[in-house]
């Protein structure tokens, strides 16, 4: 369980047991916008894959650039792999280390939980398909002595703000730690190049 203080009330906030929290907007508004400058971006009518869909909030929000693109989503809760019928083309419903990824870019946030294994299988998946694989991640998540062995980004654009995942919280509402999107090119680089991206000027949640 969380703890969230509230003045001088403590309150109890229960995890989601599928580490379910859709990625907010203007985080997703990010990524698409560097991507999209990239000399290397995906063409209009590239494929795409989120293992980790939920209901298709960040399949929704990259397709505000590529919006002829072909997306794969895949979602290990029923409920939830329905409404992305209505962004994605294809659907699997399974547990994504469990099934065999499609070829496409990869765009994720999957559950912190299962964070390490996500970007293992994601890692060889660049390998594999050659494809752009971004997920995004704590930037202290790095720091962990195990993951030194990880095969490492090429890009790491850190957002120049604290994101909140709980719409419930209110417009106010920090988060609590650092993001940034951890980026796979599909040649890996020599070297780790990182940026700082400012939260879009719309403000969207």
């Amino acid at each position: 369980q969380w703890r969230a203080m509230n003045g001088n009330d403590t309150a109890r906030t229960v995890r989601d047991p599928l580490d379910f929290y859709p990625t907010p907007t203007n985080v997703t508004e990010v990524f698409r916008g560097w991507l999209a400058s990239h000399s290397d971006a995906p063409s209009e009518a590239s494929t795409f894959l989120d293992p980790a869909a939920g209901d298709g909030h960040l399949i929704r929000a990259m397709r505000g650039v590529w919006g002829a693109s072909r997306w794969t989503a895949i979602e290990i809760d029923p409920v939830r792999a329905t409404a992305c019928l209505e962004v994605a083309d294809k659907v699997i419903i399974g547990d994504a280390l469990r099934v065999n990824w499609p070829a496409g870019h990869v765009v994720m946030n999957p559950p912190f939980s299962r964070l390490d294994e996500f970007w293992q299988v994601a890692s060889q998946h660049r390998e594999d398909h050659g494809m752009w694989v971004a997920a995004l991640t704590p930037v202290a998540w790095w720091s962990a002595e195990k993951r030194r062995r990880y095969v490492r980004p090429d890009y790491m654009i850190a957002l120049g703000w604290r994101p909140s995942f709980r719409s419930q919280t209110g417009a106010g509402h920090k988060g609590s730690q650092d993001f940034c999107w951890s980026v796979l090119a599909p040649v890996a680089q020599t070297q780790t190049i990182w940026s700082r991206e400012e939260k879009p000027a719309n403000n969207r949640q």
